[in-house]
Order: C-alpha cells, then sequence, then structure tokens
C-alpha cells in the first residue's frame, strides 16, 4: 500500500502548521537522529505481538501485553506514520493485528459501537453495567482510523465503518445541550468535561479530514467552541500534563479548520497558553521544572514534543533528545509508566521526521478522502 506521502502526513497528523504569531516561529531544519524510533518502533511491534491482557494495576508479567488500548492507540499511530515514511510491512500489519482485536471486543460491547478499553476493573465485552469512558475510547479511535487509512480494502472498509459506529454512538448519546461531550458511563456524571470534549473532538478532525464529511467538521466546530468558552486555563488544576496535551491535541488539529475565520483569536489564544506552559516546564528548556516524567499522571509529557512539531513551534527536537536519554533506562513494558512514555515519545519521534520533510503539505477535503494541493 503507498498512498501519497503528503496525504498520508495531514491524516496522521493534521499538518496544523502555524506560522504566525500565535506561536513561536516554526523551527528551522536540523541534524535529527533518524536510527532511535525505528529501533522503538521494532521493540513496540514485538511487544504488541505478545499474548494480550487486560489492564491491571501491579501486574509484572512480562509474556502478555496488557495495556490500555488508549496508551497503545498513540504507538500505533507512530506505526502509522513510520509506514508512511518507510512502508515497511511489519508496522503496518502490528497495527492491523491490534485494530483487529479491537474491532473483535468492539463487537461484543453493549452498547453498540462503543470499544473496549482493555482495563480489568471496568466494563468488559458482553456487560451491560460497570465504566465506560469516551475520552479513552476516542483515543482508540484515532488508532483504528489511522489503520484504515494506511490499509487497502477490504480492511480499510472495516476500520473505518467501526470509526463511524463509535461516531455516531457519542454523537447520539453522550452530547450536552451546551456543546460539550459528556465521558460516557463516569459514575453518574453525565456532565461535558474537558477530556472527552477534547480528544472526542480531535477524532472527528481526523474523520473529516479523512471523509470530508461535514457532520464531523460541525462537531469539531462545537467541541471547539464549548472549550474556547469554558477556557483550558481553568481545568490545569485537574493534572496540567494531561490538560495541555489534549486539549493542546485538539487545539493544534483544528488550527487549519479555523484560521481566517471569527474563531482564529480564540485559537491563538489557546495555543500561546499551550506553548507558553510547556517552554516553562519542559525538561529540555528548565532542567528545574518540578514535574517528574516517570510519576503517575506526568507521563503525557512525553506526547507533548507531538504538539511543538504539529504545529511548527520551537523546542520539539530539545524535548525529543531528553526523553531519549531518559528512556534508555525505562523499557519494561509490562510497567504502565514505562509504556506510556514509550508510546507518547514514539508518537512525538514520529512527527519530529514528519517536520523535517522538505515542503509543508497542504489539503482540500474530497468525498472520497483528502486530495493533495500546492
Amino acid at each position: 500500500m503507498k498512498r501519497s506521502l503528503i496525504v498520508c502526513v495531514v491524516v496522521l497528523t493534521g499538518c496544523a502548521q502555524g506560522s504566525d504569531e500565535s506561536a513561536p516561529a516554526a523551527q528551522p531544519e536540523a541534524a535529527v537522529e533518524t536510527t532511535v524510533l525505528p529501533n522503538r518502533l521494532d521493540a513496540i511491534v514485538d511487544e504488541l505481538a505478545k499474548p494480550g491482557a487486560p489492564y491491571m494495576a501491579g501486574d509484572a508479567n512480562t509474556s502478555t501485553h496488557h495495556m490500555p488500548y488508549f496508551l497503545d492507540s498513540y504507538a500505533i499511530r507512530a506505526l502509522c506514520t513510520q509506514y508512511a515514511l518507510e512502508q515497511k510491512p511489519q508496522y503496518l500489519a502490528a497495527a492491523q493485528a491490534w485494530a483487529n482485536r479491537v474491532l473483535d471486543d468492539q463487537a461484543k460491547m453493549i452498547p453498540f459501537g462503543a470499544y473496549y478499553m482493555n482495563y480489568g476493573l471496568y466494563r468488559q465485552p458482553g456487560q451491560a453495567h460497570g465504566d465506560w469512558y469516551v475520552a479513552d475510547s476516542s483515543s482508540i479511535a484515532q488508532g483504528v482510523l489511522c489503520t484504515a487509512h494506511m490499509s487497502d480494502h477490504p480492511d480499510r472498509i472495516r476500520y473505518l465503518e467501526s470509526a463511524q459506529r463509535f461516531f455516531d454512538l457519542v454523537e447520539t448519546n453522550y452530547i450536552n445541550s451546551d456543546g460539550g461531550t459528556s465521558d460516557g458511563f463516569w459514575g453518574d456524571n453525565r456532565a461535558s468535561w474537558w477530556a472527552s470534549t477534547s480528544i472526542f473532538g480531535a477524532f472527528a478532525i481526523a474523520m473529516y479530514n479523512e471523509t470530508g464529511t461535514t457532520m464531523y467538521l460541525q462537531r469539531a466546530l462545537q467541541s471547539f467552541d464549548w472549550l474556547s468558552a469554558a477556557d483550558p486555563a481553568n481545568f490545569m488544576p485537574e493534572g496540567a500534563p494531561g490538560v495541555v496535551l489534549y486539549i493542546g491535541e485538539f487545539f493544534v488539529q483544528a488550527w487549519p479548520l479555523v484560521r481566517g475565520t471569527p474563531r482564529e483569536d480564540l485559537a491563538k489564544k489557546q495555543l500561546r497558553f499551550f506553548f507558553d506552559w510547556m517552554a516553562a516546564n519542559q525538561k529540555s528548556r528548565n532542567l528545574d521544572s518540578p514535574i517528574d516524567y516517570c510519576a503517575h499522571g506526568q507521563t503525557y509529557m512525553a506526547g507533548l514534543p507531538y504538539l511543538n512539531f504539529t504545529y511548527g513551534a520551537p523546542g520539539g527536537d530539545e524535548e525529543v533528545a531528553y526523553l531519549r536519554a531518559l528512556l534508555r533506562s525505562r523499557i519494561d513494558f509490562a510497567n504502565v509508566v514505562d509504556w506510556s512514555l514509550t508510546a507518547w515519545a514514539a508518537w512525538s519521534e514520529s512527527a519530529q521526521l514528519l517536520a523535517l520533510l522538505p515542503s509543508p503539505a497542504s489539503v482540500t477535503p474530497g468525498s472520497t478522502g483528502l486530495v493533495a494541493t500546492n
């Protein structure tokens, strides 16, 4: 499968290139070590090939792969990106094997269209009780969608229909009157929440980029309006790195859709806030940052360079170098901290390689997908 590389760049990263005062100037091309990511991805392929098991905190079994599917999805997106660049069949095969497992679980889930999250303590396939989260599932959906984009028929259709079923489930049942998205079955909480709104919104953007169907764009813009009105700065006490990663990804992906529209100034405000926070807290730029990347709730930091590279803001190369030094001693994939750092770092590294392409890409959505333009 050899899809146009320019088209793949847009689907896999959003191609949200920023080039004005809304964020610092784009990074110049630099000498970047390009052999580390393939080695990391080879290790990811080997890990994903192990027999699967549900995630249970403290499970140290190295013979199974037992991580939450939402974490896996970022590794899958890195594999798809690297497949677009190198056409190594093992990368696409690993992504498809993971997606097939996700689809098999989805077929048994209640409600119809839900993704199994691979948590041992929450809703299982066939169960009509227990927590089930839109936020986690929206990350899973993006992994499935990236795999769909890289696949030939009939696999492409199977994966795309799976993503569409999930979208329809959430759009019909978990969108609130305020335009935000609830997190599904989160105890008794049915209120709109920043994580579910931003991650489902980013998924809607990816669906729009893939299909050109306007209902996905409409959902993305409603997510934009809800997040802008709520002001992401108000959510930072809930866990700043995660807020910056998930809402930051949404605004980076939304930028090409709102640039030149009345929403542009709001987007600039949020992007400036996120990139300022990153400049102050990424270890590569501030060694006195209090954030421990290896602590629970802090591993999101490994995904933040993705925002640097995808938007075109400075600091990504230095941060990836810091992450690579950190990851040399974090190779226990039975440990959720090591796996999450690895998955998010690979996602960031894949964006770094795409940023080294000689010219930016731009696209227009069409009825059958994306059409590259000059």
